[in-house]
């Protein structure tokens, strides 16, 4: 519990507002105490919403607890309310409780009260633990869902049994398929002929070594085929379970656009060698020829001239 609280206490009977505060201070918990009497009094202290907790008698003489409650509901509705009261039949009792009251305390049993603060506010300060930390996941989901969503790359997961449990816009968006069509296929329903069977052993192969890549190409809604590079990697809990793959697909259009490009102009240049090549070997072997010819005109003429 925080090192001083703040109470606000509805109460017109001064002595009994001094025998509660005396209970209090005595059980050695640091606080401040805000005594008050009137309705006004009490919403212009509670739209501060400054305080930690609120003790409040039943009946008053133009006020009462109930409606004291209500109000608080609407205004503060973390702020434990504690009825501290010299009367409560049984029906009333469980009527404040269910509307929204921490507890109900009687005057002439204050033993409880101490405790009954003290469990009060913790269970208020888990509450707004919970809360923060649901805060925090709900925040953390809306920007993973965001930075998600903003990639142009497909991201999808999907259990063992291959049922799609989250993907990107960029899967909408780039397959065609609605949120509701995408939940009901499979991994190998946006494939077609081989691609089917590598997509299948690189599941496998995620299975058994924990990742894969492979190419393939997504069969889009309106029948395009669209070459991406597609990497899988295990999805554990913290127990170590098998859970699910994850997957980023990549477009590699343009590289395979390049790839055909260098792969022409690979062939066009082997082509233009073996041309110069024996362009090559029929100039070297027209030159021999010629050499040879030569000699064999000299030595014509030496023989004639013999």
């Amino acid at each position: 519990m925080k090192s001083k609280i703040r109470i606000l206490h509805l109460e017109d009977d001064r002595k009994d507002s001094e025998l509660i505060q005396s209970a209090i201070m005595e059980a050695g918990i640091d606080c401040n105490i805000v005594c008050i009497e009137t309705r006004d009094d009490f919403i212009n202290n509670l739209e501060a919403c400054g305080f930690d907790i609120i003790l409040a008698d039943n009946t008053l003489p133009s006020f009462d607890g109930l409606t004291a409650l209500k109000i608080t509901q609407k205004k503060c509705p973390f702020i434990p309310f504690i009825f501290v009261t010299g009367t409560m039949g049984e029906e009333k009792a469980i009527e404040t409780l269910k509307n929204g009251a921490a507890d109900y305390v009687l005057k002439n049993n204050l033993s409880r009260l101490v405790p009954s603060v003290i469990r009060a506010i913790r269970e208020m300060e888990e509450i707004k633990e919970r809360k923060m930390a649901e805060e925090a996941l709900i925040t953390e989901k809306a920007f993973t869902e965001s930075a998600l969503n903003s990639l142009s790359d497909i991201f999808f997961v999907f259990d063992i049994s291959g049922k799609f449990l989250r993907w990107n816009k960029s899967a909408n968006t780039i397959l065609g398929y609605t949120d509701e069509e995408i939940s009901s296929m499979k991994p190998n329903d946006f494939f077609s002929g081989e691609d089917k069977q590598r997509i299948t052993e690189a599941i496998g192969k995620v299975m058994k070594e924990g990742k894969a890549s492979v190419e393939a190409s997504f069969v889009t809604k309106d029948k395009k085929k669209l070459p991406y590079e597609i990497s899988g990697s295990l999805l554990k809990d913290s127990d170590g379970n098998y859970i699910g793959i994850c997957g980023v697909g990549r477009d590699i259009t343009e590289r395979k656009r390049n790839e055909d490009e260098l792969r022409k102009k690979e062939q066009e240049l082997k082509k233009r060698v073996q041309e110069l090549e024996d362009f090559y070997n029929m100039s070297v072997g027209r030159e021999l020829r010629m050499i040879e010819l030569k000699k064999e005109i000299e030595g014509l003429k030496e023989e004639l001239a013999r």
